[in-house]
């Protein structure tokens, strides 16, 4: 990539044609794909060049033992969250933004707003990674 590729229309192109992917394809990433993506992310900006983040990978195997032991802690009200989590901290416009989002999501997994037991099955598939063969884990 050159300077020239750095236009605001590239930036505006890579902010809009973003997506939250909530199926993926089975298909293993190359380890020699998986390694170059990260090693360039590894040249991201940090504080003071700091980079205070390590990258695990988990796939196979032991992608499927995580994701079993994930739903089961699950089952058995187990789970613990990264960070503090409440309905309440989405107030005004940003719950606004947050229903209008969480609605167009579900209606295009075909479950209706009133469907709590369909909500709590898309909800579940976070812990089988969406499907994912990979587990990024930061």
């Amino acid at each position: 990539m050159t300077m020239t590729d750095l236009r605001p229309e590239y930036a505006e192109h890579l902010i809009r044609s973003r997506r939250a992917v909530r199926a993926y394809r089975p298909d293993p990433v190359p380890d020699a794909t998986l390694r170059s993506v990260f090693a360039l992310a590894g040249a991201a900006p940090s504080s003071s060049n700091t980079q205070p983040w390590q990258v695990e990978v988990v796939s196979g195997v032991a992608r499927e033992r995580l994701s079993r032991d994930l739903l089961a802690a699950a089952d058995a009200g187990r789970l613990s969250l990264d960070f503090a989590y409440d309905d309440a901290m989405y107030t005004g416009v940003h719950q606004e933004r947050r229903s209008r989002a969480g609605a167009v999501m579900y209606q295009a997994m075909g479950v209706a707003r009133d469907d709590l037991a369909g909500r709590a099955a898309v909800n579940r598939e976070s812990l089988r990674f969406y499907g994912a063969p990979h587990v990024a884990l930061l």
